[in-house]
Formats: C-alpha cells, sequence, structure tokens
C-alpha cells in the first residue's frame, strides 16, 4: 500500500465536504442532463453506469462525499474487454495507477496530456504509441492540409564487414603488427610445465601485460607497468571483459567476468592465474538449478516476472544479516582511494561510484582518462561493498564515513565532489557535512542523480534495474552481499534528500532516454536548488561509458568557470 499527501484545496470524497452538500443537491438539481453517447463506467460503484443513474442529481452528490472506487473501475474496463486506456487531462496522473490496477500486460496505457513540456509534442507522442498499438488515428484531422509521401519499396540491406579472427591467442609478440604468430610456437601450458615458479610467475605477467597494452591501444607491453592498477591504466568494465576473454582463450581457464578487477595490477592478476593453472582450472558447472537458487537468480526471476519489488524485499531481509555500523568508528579503517588519474592541476576531483550492483570505481574509468597527466582523479570506498565490509545504518552514518574518506583523499587540498547516479545523493549530502564542518568542496558534480519519490517515475526505476542486470555479465556475477549492499543503499537514498549548500553545483544529464513504453515519458533528471545544467549525449548508462569524453569536456568547461 502507497500514500501519497495531496496539495488539494478541499477534502474532496471525505466528511468534511457534508456542510456544502445541501447547496450542491440545489445546483444538481436545477440541472438538465440527458443519456451519454457512449458506455460509462461510475468511479462511484465501480461498474458500468446505467443511463438512468447518471441522470439523477443525488448521483452527482454522492460523487462528492462518497470514495472513488477507480481501481474497480479499471478492472471493470479491463474485464469488458478494454485493450486501450487513454489519459486526457493535463498530466498523467492516472495512467499510472490504471496500470497497476488493471494487471493487463498487454494492454496499452497512454496519457495525451503532460504538465512539463510541449502539449503538442505529448498529445503526437501518445497518438503515436496507440497507431503502434494498432489504433487508426484520423491524421487528415491531426494535421489537416497535409499529404501522405509513399514509401520507398526496395529492400534495405544489412551486410557486415568485420573480419573474423581464427588465430588462436599464444604467449609472445608478434614479430610484426601484421604477421600471424609462428606455427612452432609451444602452447602456454606447456611452456609453463617446464618452468619454475618465478618463470611461470614471468610468462604469464608477460601475458597479461601484452594483452592489457593490446586492449588499450598501446604499441607494446613495456608501456604496462605490473604494479599499477588496471583502473589507474584506463581499464573499465568493457575493456575488463575483453581482457578476461583473452586470456581465458590464451590459458584455457575458466574466468569470472569479475577477475580483472578482483585482482588489481598486472602482477596481481598473473599470480592468480598461476594458481588457477596450478589447480587445474576446472571449469565451473554450467548454470542449473543451484544457481537459479542463489539469491542473484531469485532477483533475476523477480525480474523477468515483473516482481521486482519482492526482489528487492528479499535482498533487505539479506543485508539484515549482515555486518552493520551507525557511526564510522564501528566501520573500521576504510580502504585507500583508488587513483585513476595523476596530475598537478587542482582541484582533484573526488567521485562517488553509484551505490548499486554495478557501481565500483571502474565506473570512472574513461571519464578519469581525460583528466590524465593533468587533474588527479580518486574513487574512495563505498561501505559494504566489500568482502566481509559493514552496511551503514542510516545516512548520517554513511555520509560520516564518506566525510572521512573524502577528507584522506584530498589531502588538505582543493577538491570538487562528482557523484553518479544515487552516488550523487551521497556526494552532495557529503558536500553539506563537510561545508558545516569549515572543509568545503570548491563545488559539486551530480551525472544523471534521479531525486527520490519524483513524480512520473514510477516505471523508470523497474527499467534502471533491468538495465542494470543486463550488464552483470561485463561486470560478473553479482554476489549476494553486493546485491544486499545495493537494496541498503536503496533504501537510504530515500531518505538522502538535498539540504542547503553554498558550493556551485553541475548537474549532468543525457539526451537520450534508457527507458521505453508507457510511463516513461518523464524520464530526464532534475535537481532542486541552484545548479548549472548541462546535457551530454548518451542514456543514464552510457554516459560514464561510450559518452564519458563529452561528460569530462563539460566538467572541464564548467571547473574553467572556478579558475579550476
Amino acid at each position: 500500500e502507497k500514500t501519497k499527501r495531496l496539495a488539494v484545496s478541499h477534502a474532496f470524497h471525505s466528511p468534511l465536504m457534508e456542510p456544502m452538500l445541501a447547496e450542491f443537491r440545489a445546483v444538481a438539481e436545477s440541472m438538465t442532463y440527458h443519456e451519454p453517447v457512449i458506455p460509462l463506467v461510475s468511479n462511484l460503484t465501480g461498474e458500468l453506469a446505467d443511463p438512468e443513474l447518471l441522470r439523477d442529481p443525488g448521483y452527482w452528490v454522492r460523487h462528492v462525499r462518497e470514495p472513488v472506487r477507480f481501481d474497480a473501475g479499471v478492472r471493470a474496463l479491463a474485464e469488458a474487454g478494454a485493450g486501450r486506456f487513454v489519459e486526457l487531462g493535463p498530466d498523467a496522473v492516472l495512467t499510472g495507477m490504471a496500470r497497476e490496477n488493471a494487471d493487463a500486460p498487454d494492454t496499452a496505457f497512454v496519457a495525451l496530456g503532460r504538465r512539463r513540456g510541449s502539449e503538442t509534442a505529448a498529445l503526437l507522442s501518445g497518438l503515436a504509441r496507440l497507431y503502434v498499438d494498432g489504433m487508426s488515428p484520423d491524421w487528415q484531422a491531426v494535421f489537416p492540409g497535409t499529404g501522405q509521401a509513399p514509401l520507398p519499396t526496395y529492400a534495405f540491406q544489412h551486410q557486415r564487414y568485420w573480419l573474423a579472427a581464427d588465430v588462436a591467442l599464444t604467449v609472445g609478440a608478434l614479430t610484426a603488427p601484421d604477421q600471424p604468430a609462428a606455427e612452432e610456437r609451444e602452447p602456454l601450458r606447456e611452456r609453463l610445465a617446464g618452468a619454475s615458479e618465478a618463470e611461470q610467475q614471468h610468462l604469464l605477467l608477460d601475458l597479461v601485460r601484452a594483452q592489457t597494452a593490446a586492449i588499450l591501444g598501446h604499441p607494446g607491453p613495456d608501456r604496462i607497468e605490473p604494479d599499477l592498477g588496471f583502473l589507474e591504466a584506463g581499464m573499465d568494465s568493457v575493456s575488463g571483459t575483453e581482457l578476461r576473454t583473452a586470456l581465458a582463450s590464451a590459458t584455457g581457464l575458466a574466468l569470472s567476468a569479475g577477475v580483472v578487477f578482483d585482482h588489481r595490477t598486472p602482477a596481481e592478476l598473473a599470480g592468480h592465474l598461476r594458481t588457477e593453472l596450478r589447480h587445474g582450472g576446472a571449469r565451473p558447472a554450467a548454470e542449473g538449478a543451484e544457481d537459479l537458487e542463489s539469491v542473484s537468480g531469485l532477483l533475476r526471476r523477480a525480474a523477468a516476472d515483473g516482481r521486482m519489488m519482492k526482489g528487492m524485499s528479499l535482498l533487505s531481509a539479506v543485508a539484515e544479516i549482515l555486518p552493520s555500523f551507525s557511526s564510522a568508528g564501528q566501520a573500521g579503517r576504510p580502504a585507500e582511494p583508488v587513483r585513476l588519474a595523476q596530475g598537478d592541476q587542482g582541484p582533484k576531483l573526488i567521485c562517488f561510484p553509484s551505490p548499486m550492483a554495478l557501481g565500483g570505481a571502474h565506473q570512472y574509468a574513461r571519464l578519469a582518462s581525460h583528466f590524465r597527466g593533468r587533474r588527479e582523479v580518486l574513487v574512495p570506498p563505498v561501505p559494504g561493498f566489500g568482502p566481509g565490509e559493514a552496511l551503514p545504518l542510516s545516512v548520517d552514518a554513511a555520509v560520516e564515513f564518506f566525510t572521512e574518506g573524502v577528507r584522506a583523499a584530498a589531502a588538505g587540498e582543493p577538491f570538487v565532489l562528482v557523484g553518479y547516479s544515487s552516488g550523487g545523493q551521497f556526494a552532495h549530502a557529503t558536500a553539506e557535512a563537510l561545508e558545516k564542518a569549515g572543509t568545503p568542496a570548491d563545488g559539486v558534480v551530480l551525472m544523471d542523480t534521479y531525486l527520490p519519490n519524483a513524480e512520473g517515475q514510477d516505471e523508470l526505476w523497474p527499467q534502471m534495474f533491468r538495465g542494470m542486470l543486463d550488464r552483470e555479465s561485463s561486470f560478473g556475477r553479482f554476489s549476494a552481499a553486493r546485491l544486499a549492499a545495493m537494496s541498503r543503499y536503496s533504501d537510504l537514498i530515500v531518505d538522502c534528500l538535498p539540504g542547503t549548500l553554498s558550493a556551485p553545483v553541475l548537474f549532468l544529464r543525457p539526451a537520450e532516454s534508457f527507458a521505453e513504453g508507457p510511463g516513461t515519458e518523464d524520464w530526464r533528471a532534475s535537481w532542486s536548488g541552484e545548479h548549472v545544467l548541462r546535457e551530454v549525449p548518451g542514456t543514464h548508462f552510457t554516459i560514464l561509458e561510450e559518452s564519458a569524453p563529452a561528460a569530462a569536456e563539460a566538467i572541464d568547461g564548467w571547473l574553467s568557470t572556478l579558475g579550476g
């Protein structure tokens, strides 16, 4: 059950209306009534209305005082065979409620009016959705004085031009970039079999460095330092998946999708490969009943069945079992911030990842590459996502932890906080706390951060979670602890509302929607309080991926106005 405070002039449909009923009845009895020309479902009875009932003045008096049976009316329409629900009004107030009550997944729900934006665009968008659903609007009435252009009759042709690689990966650089690997080169496992542990580590490190250099576009493996973090070298979730695939092909090992980020540097990853090869590197069993009944499997099933809230309730229960803290001192010593870029130009950027299952320092890898050599970019830890880490019990506990992490990362130098998605809420809250403590940020950058409980976005959240699950394969199977941490932060962000902040704020949002279908028309995020708004190409999910260069340029331009 959900409740919502309504800002209305009168308490309609309640006992508070009784003092005006007699006067209203007199007005109703003075009116002339006619039979409706189309069938009408009554919100008073929740059923198809008798025409005589609608001509009774007493019926309209009851409408003022008695509750609205909107849910019953919607179900009555669905049971009567209604396949399209169209809302005529100033906003999409009833469309979402009708969709929830009808329980008819194949039914179209369309609003022809919107409180924000162009009325014409809202009307035409709604008509287009109805047309796609099979309805035939009178287009001549919609666009009077226009004609029709015939569509071309030739077929569209699709051809692929990618070259398929059929050369197996082996250890050792090619003699020239355009020459295939030598046929006589020993397979990797045979070379390792006769080598000492130190030689094995060296061979595997050469492999990791060579593949990393190729994926990141470096001319040779000497550009990849053995002890430099993959993230600092420019690796992100996409290139991390490419590296994992290349290493799995070269070694014959079944490597987890998250293996690159589980082992921070080429040297650590080479050591992991040596351990796996020594133990045989058995491939895991195919996904079966055991996996489907895991926490991750159950969440994916809930999402597929349209029961995401049930899945989140399961994760909340898991989070209650895990360790927690109510103050930063109880959380233990935080991990060191991950440095993604170095440079002498200030202020440094201290970035907050999204506290969701896909979150982590890797989200900022592409953005940081734009600042490498010019400006320092650091990502403090988010508590609860690492093995054995405790979860914050409240927003205050989380902000206290983040505040200490930012102070450590800033090291007394000027800084700007950057927050992506719901990480932006905690970045803003941390900036508020630091400002009150006398160590203010030079500014705050919010990247497509949605305010909780914003109107018109009920359908966005399920699609956002489904988009996250669609990217699970590029990150690695989500552990129960990581999913539980996501659930805890999902609960906290509802109470993490923006307060007063003197520091300047840049609000970046994408120009394209990640969501589709009815109920997603108000997909653009907005922010309260004074801020500078900039739009960049891409969607919520690609703003730090393909669109990272554009986002970095926007941040650079804004920083220049701060003198940074």
